[in-house]
């Protein structure tokens, strides 16, 4: 009997044990699931934080002088102002560093651009990502992001956030265990302030990196004790990834075992006494004894099962204030962890499902505009084909037809679509604006359409018109941008007591002497812009620096200090000039002089008149084979005498036939087999003065066809205009060739 006893306490005992261990390094896993998932978070929060952080204006504007003495300063501003990191450093596209600063001496800025040298590559290659590396002793989380300008990579901002004690506190709190971060052999930040525990850290952080580096070593991580005079720890031992594959840095959960063993301890105690009076007893006090043992230890086994099958909401009944009701409370504090640890858990995994669905959204707007640039560039080929065969069937039949005025309607919708697919192609990025002669009044009647939706109704808008030639050249959207931000100014001036927004237009000529008041104007007429309010005005101080870069009286988050400079450049571009008259409470007058445009010739939207020719020979290459035949017909009635490839390698083979028998080629830009600018190439290579011609229906044309000169003399946007076409076979035609070729 006393066997049996002894033996079933040991049983008991020892089950107890191993169960609290097992539930021990389950916690202490799911703490590192937790801890990973937490960094995880960090790192993507980081990466969205200041992904598009470098692209923003009034940070373009500094990195895109390349001074190191504007982006040093720029950085140190930075950082001691708004950004929250302690490192920070700017390279070229080329690696070199322009500029480089540290919140804190501590820091050694060539360690930091050593260290991140890894993740700036990455970056210089297009990926912006996230790196952990060690400065210092201490870690850091480093963000890499590409700085880019219409395309062009400029350099790599390299930012470094140290992972510190408030970071390992809050890390602690997530996973509910001891955190200690490891820089090499050094801590470099711990949620406990133990010397002897960060010791046996390193240590085992030592240990452990050693065996799993072996070429032998398990894939499962061993799960350590440690133990000090008064604490009792697990520990779990892992790395950091890191793109330069630094070993040293890594970290260590520490899960306390105090009340685990403190119940242990006092089961154990329990099981020792039981025993002792079961003994004296007899069996029957030892059978009710086991029963009454028994009963909480099944209770515990099943709930332990609920929890293995993801059911926290289990509970083992606490019937008894004795060591088996302490050890049934701990168990449930345990699970009501757990169940809170779940609840966490899912909230982060909502979170990240936000930010995907997030970045999905991002790749579907840019896919929408790759694809909206792709429909209109194979749409410019349908529309070529139907406005040049509709105008040779207004050549062939009546002028005052009926045929003819519908034919004509077909042409004026075709001119519309092209305009529709210019403006997808801006859209999709494969088209630069071009200046165009616009009415300044209607420009005026859209911005102040948007802008008495935007702006409190306690400040009335009046505008004025006292000119009849109110026609400039410009870009419509930017001027509609100059209106817009010199509106919004002037409503934030009259937003606390209204007020009146006047913007005049009116004449304003420059005699030969000069202007005094605007001496950089050049003599000739222009327009006047007034945009005037009845604000607060501005003291003269302000007044001398408003249209500087950053430069902004508004208080902090409500402006950037780059509206009136963005105003300032572009109407310098426009060859204008912009003044300003304020006074402190009697308002703001900001004057906007611009150049009138000069009368067009001919009849305003008459169409450019072809220009014909003396039957000289042209090759007409493209592969839409609609096109190639109705640009033959056309230049045929031009007269020219026209030979048509819809292969540019047959056509290639013709010209090799006979390169002296064509007087000029007109080739597309996009083909298959044998693109329109190696054409070019090979038909310089056989006869160097011969005239080419590209067409095509991007902008980029125009970029290709000056870094193929003199190879290509002109480029010829599609839908192609016959009459500028004609006249551009009469320009290189005419023209003196750049150099001399001979002919074979």
């Amino acid at each position: 009997m006393v066997l049996l006893v002894a033996v079933t306490m040991w049983v008991v005992n020892r089950r107890i044990s191993r169960q609290l261990q097992h539930e021990a390094v389950q916690s202490l896993v799911t703490a590192e699931a937790v801890f990973k998932n937490t960094l995880g978070i960090r790192t993507k929060n980081l990466l969205l934080r200041f992904r598009n952080l470098p692209n923003e204006p009034r940070y373009l504007a500094a990195l895109q002088t390349a001074d190191s003495k504007t982006i040093q300063h720029f950085l140190e501003e930075l950082l001691g102002g708004e950004l929250d990191g302690q490192l920070l450093q700017y390279k070229t596209a080329d690696g070199r560093l322009i500029a480089n600063a540290r919140a804190s001496s501590m820091f050694d800025l060539t360690e930091f651009e050593q260290r991140s040298r890894p993740s700036v590559n990455k970056a210089i290659a297009g990926d912006g990502n996230v790196d952990t590396l060690r400065v210092s002793l201490r870690l850091f989380d480093v963000v890499s992001v590409p700085v880019s300008f219409n395309r062009q990579l400029l350099g790599v901002l390299t930012f470094g956030t140290e992972i510190g004690q408030p970071e390992a506190a809050d890390l602690s709190q997530t996973t509910r265990c001891g955190v200690v971060l490891l820089a090499e052999n050094s801590v470099a930040a711990a949620s406990l302030q133990q010397d002897d525990l960060f010791q046996q850290c390193v240590a085992l952080f030592g240990a452990v990196s050693r065996i799993t580096s072996a070429p032998s070593a398990q894939a499962e991580r061993p799960v350590e004790q440690i133990t000090l005079p008064e604490h009792h720890f697990l520990g779990l031992v892992g790395t950091f990834a890191s793109l330069s594959g630094d070993p040293g840095l890594g970290y260590v959960l520490l899960y306390p075992q105090e009340p685990a063993l403190r119940d242990l301890q006092a089961t154990r105690r329990t099981i020792v006494w039981v025993s002792f009076v079961g003994i004296l007893l007899s069996t029957a006090i030892i059978w009710w004894l086991v029963r009454r043992v028994t009963r909480p230890l099944r209770q515990l086994r099943d709930s332990a099962e609920a929890v293995g099958r993801g059911d926290f909401s289990r509970r083992v009944e606490v019937n008894s204030g004795d060591e088996c009701g302490e050890l049934a409370g701990v168990f449930n504090q345990m699970t009501s962890n757990l169940e809170s640890s779940r609840s966490q858990l899912e909230k982060t995994v909502e979170t990240l499902k936000s930010t995907q669905a997030q970045l999905v959204q991002s790749d579907k707007l840019r896919a929408i505009g790759t694809l909206a640039g792709g429909i209109a560039h194979d749409f410019n080929n349908i529309l070529g084909a139907i406005l040049g065969f509709g105008e040779l069937v207004m050549e062939d039949i009546p002028a005052n037809s009926r045929t003819a005025r519908n034919m004509s309607q077909i042409v004026k919708a075709g001119q519309r679509a092209k305009d529709l697919v210019r403006q997808i192609l801006a859209f999709s990025r494969q088209s630069e604006p071009q200046r165009v002669a616009v009415k300044l009044s209607s420009i005026m009647d859209e911005a102040l359409k948007l802008l008495r939706a935007s702006i409190p109704v306690t400040v009335a808008i009046q505008s004025r018109v006292n000119t009849t030639a109110d026609t400039v050249v410009a870009d419509p959207t930017q001027l509609h941008q100059v209106l817009m931000n010199l509106g919004t100014n002037a409503s934030h001036a009259m937003r606390q007591t209204g007020g009146t927004l006047t913007v005049a237009l009116d004449d304003y000529t420059v005699p030969e002497s000069g202007a005094a008041e605007i001496p950089r104007l050049k003599p000739g007429a222009y327009l006047r812009l007034n945009v005037t309010d009845t604000g607060h005005g501005m003291p003269p101080h302000v007044l001398e620096r408003i249209f500087e870069p950053f430069f902004t009286t508004k208080p902090v988050g409500e402006g950037t200090g780059l509206g009136l400079s963005v105003v300032h450049g572009i109407i310098e571009n426009h060859r204008g000039e912009i003044t300003v008259l304020s006074q402190p409470d009697k308002g703001t007058t900001f004057s906007i002089f611009l150049p009138k445009a000069e009368a067009p010739q001919g009849q305003p939207g008459k169409a450019v008149e072809p220009v014909h020719g003396n039957r000289e020979r042209i090759l007409v290459v493209d592969d839409e084979e609609p096109l190639v035949n109705m640009m033959q017909q056309k230049l045929t009635r031009l007269g020219y005498e026209v030979v048509a490839h819809h292969d540019s390698v047959r056509a290639l083979e013709a010209f090799q036939a006979a390169p002296g028998s064509f007087d000029v080629v007109i080739t597309d830009h996009t083909m298959p087999r044998l693109t329109g600018a190696d054409l070019a190439r090979e038909i310089i290579r056989l006869r160097a003065d011969t005239p080419i011609i590209l067409c095509s229906g991007s902008g980029q044309a125009l970029i290709t066809a000056g870094r193929l000169r003199p190879t290509v003399r002109e480029c010829v946007l599609k839908p192609v205009n016959f009459g500028e076409l004609s006249r551009s076979i009469r320009r290189v035609l005419e023209a003196k060739p750049d150099f001399e070729g001979k002919q074979p």
